[in-house]
């Protein structure tokens, strides 16, 4: 069984460069994000710890009729927090453009999935929403 780790490998186009900037004054702030920001870390070796616990951890696993895609949130053992006022709300997988996972987490939920798709016939992207700093993505 083959087994890849996306530990945030993202490649951003330039004008989406701007999305993934995250500077210390955000990282306390209690501003509400959107869902349409989307942040991506574009070096995991100078990553804060901010940008570290909120971008999807992701495992996929081949299998005989597919593969098995498995998410956590936080990279390098760095946890985000998930209370009522600070929370992960859900995480979406996509083949490409086309949603073929999403599940919903409760704030008091610990924010892990599983998801079995047929197979990548794109690039795989998986995203996770923090209902204070918006989405974080990481890409395979």
């Amino acid at each position: 069984m083959d087994t890849q780790t996306m530990n945030a490998g993202v490649q951003a186009s330039e004008d989406q460069k701007a999305d993934v900037s995250v500077n210390a004054a955000n990282a306390g702030s209690a501003t509400v994000a959107t869902e349409n920001e989307i942040h991506r870390i574009t070096d995991i070796n100078s990553a804060s710890d901010f940008e570290l616990k909120h971008t999807p951890n992701v495992v996929v696993e081949d299998v005989d009729d597919g593969k098995i895609i498995k998410v956590g949130i936080g990279l390098n053992g760095i946890a985000h927090p998930q209370t009522e006022e600070h929370y992960i709300g859900w995480f979406k997988v996509f083949d490409g453009s086309n949603i073929v996972g999403e599940l919903a987490f409760a704030p008091t939920t610990t924010p892990q999935a599983e998801f079995k798709i047929a197979g990548v016939t794109e690039r795989l992207i998986v995203q996770a929403y923090c209902n204070l700093h918006g989405v974080w993505e990481a890409c395979l």
